[in-house]
This record gives C-alpha cells, structure tokens and sequence, in this order.
C-alpha cells in the first residue's frame, strides 16, 4: 500500500459546547425547541418563568418576553406559523402563547382555557394557516387562528378521559391525525370543515398505546408502540386502520418517537426496548 502524505489527512473534531447564560438550577425549564425564520431557535417555557432564545451564531441566550409562570408544566411543544411567530397549546396554562422573534414579545392569546391540568401537548400546523392541537385531558380539539388571535374549540365532545391523544400528523390530504395514546382510536381532524372523526378499529382501553405519529411517502401514517404491541398504520384514504408487522411483546415504553428515513422507511429509537425498530411501509 502506497504511503498517504499527512497533509491529505483530515480528523472529525465533534466538539460540545455549553452556551449562554447560566439559567438556574429549577427542573423541567424547558423541553421543546424550534427554529424560527431568523435562524434563532425558541422554547416555550415549561416551568421556566421567560422565553429561552438560542442565537445560534453567536453562541448567546437571551430570555424574552414579559410572560412570567406561575405554574407547573405550562406550556410543551409548539409550531411555527405562516406569520413567523411561534405558538404553544397550554398544558397547565391557561391561555395560548405566541412568541414573536422579531419584536422579542409574547402574548397570551385567545380565550381563557381554565386551570385544568394537561390540557393540550402538541400543536400543528394546517394547510390553512391555522394550528391544531388535540386533546390530552381536554375534551376538545383546539383551532388557534394567528392571524386574529383567536381559538375555537372544534369538533364532537371526546369526554373527560386522560391522556387521550399526544402529537399529530399532518397527512397529504390536508387532515390532521391523532394516534391514540389512552384513547381507543385514531383523531382525524378535518381543518375546513371544522369536524372531527374517530376513525379505524377499536384498540381498546389500554393506556400509553402509542405516542408519536409519522407521515410515510405512500401517503398512511405509522405509529410506533410504546406499550401496545404492533405498529399502527393510518389509511387516511379510506379511514381505517391496521395493526402490521410482527408482535412486539407486552412491555412497555418501548418506542416514542418515529422519523420517516431518505430510504422511505421509518425509525423509531427505543426508550425502554432493546432495539432500533425499523418500519418497511
């Protein structure tokens, strides 16, 4: 073998680096983080009192707005809009949170929404421009309109259950769907007509069924078992469901989150499982 000259060698150095100001030592600050159109990155406080701003350029946090919390577990995931602002459902809060990162404010939007524990955990984006979220503990869908500030609940009554739905998809028939995490089927979400559909076979009453859902490039949706015991796939076409693949065992916390691959198949990292669990749509 020939001898590489050393000034051909190039050497990966990963580097990690702790940035920005220290932010206390509370628990549960934050736990979502998204990127916004100034290149910034953003997360809705969780028991934080402020706004985490991460300027990726510079290496500097700054904490915006003038919302201060007063509460456990206010606010969980959130979703970019149309306008550039950032919205959070309320877990524990009472009201939605929009975050503007060009003005550096936030303003609590919307109607009241009580004190209620758990409310909402995710929000998406429709292709109307307005945001979803789908209950946890709530009994109803939440629409958030940015453009007037304003939410509307949509949709039949789901009950008083816990832990009903988590995270939704956005599917290419411009639904959105809502694996059942406590509930006993999938939430179809129908943003023009305002409606809302229980769709599929019944799963049954068993709790922590799935969590996270993934739109495929065949056009269903998978989810991941976290205690149920076969992946779920989501025909948003003709409205049903089916359990697929082979049986992966009664345990639980298996699997949480699920990401579509550039090969067209899915991954869902484990939590509790032993191993990667690949789906071949």
């Amino acid at each position: 073998m020939g001898i590489i000259a050393a000034s051909r060698l190039r050497v990966a150095v990963v580097r990690v680096n702790l940035i920005g100001q220290d932010l206390g030592s509370g628990y549960n600050k934050y736990i979502d983080i998204v990127l916004a159109n100034n290149g910034k990155l953003y997360a809705a406080p969780r028991d934080a009192s402020k706004v985490l701003e991460i300027d990726p350029v510079n290496q500097t946090t700054t904490l915006i707005g003038q919302y201060s919390g007063i509460r456990r577990y206010q606010y969980t995931y959130m979703a970019l809009a149309n306008n550039g602002k950032l919205y959070a459902a309320p877990l524990n809060a009472s009201q939605v949170l929009e975050i503007d990162p060009v003005n550096q404010t936030t303003t609590l939007i919307g109607q009241n929404l009580g004190s209620g524990n758990f409310k909402y955990t995710n929000t998406a984006l429709a292709n109307n421009g307005k945001l979803y979220a789908a209950p946890f503990h709530a009994s109803k869908v939440l629409e958030i309109d940015p453009v007037n500030q304003t939410t509307t609940f949509i949709g039949q009554d789901l009950g008083s259950g816990y832990n009903k739905y988590q995270l939704l998809a956005l599917a290419n028939n411009g639904k959105l769907y809502a694996a059942p995490r406590d509930a006993s089927q999938v939430l179809e979400i129908d943003p023009v007509n305002q409606t809302t559909t229980l769709i599929g076979q019944d799963l049954g009453s068993g709790s922590n069924k799935y969590i996270d859902i993934a739109l495929a490039n065949n056009g269903k949706l998978y989810a991941a078992p976290r205690d149920a015991s076969q992946v779920l796939e989501i025909d948003p076409v003709n409205q049903t469901t089916t359990l697929i693949g082979q049986d992966l065992g009664g345990g639980r916390d298996k699997h949480l989150s699920l990401t579509l691959a550039n090969n067209g198949k899915l991954y869902a990292a484990p939590r509790d499982a032993s191993k990667v669990l690949e789906i071949d749509p």
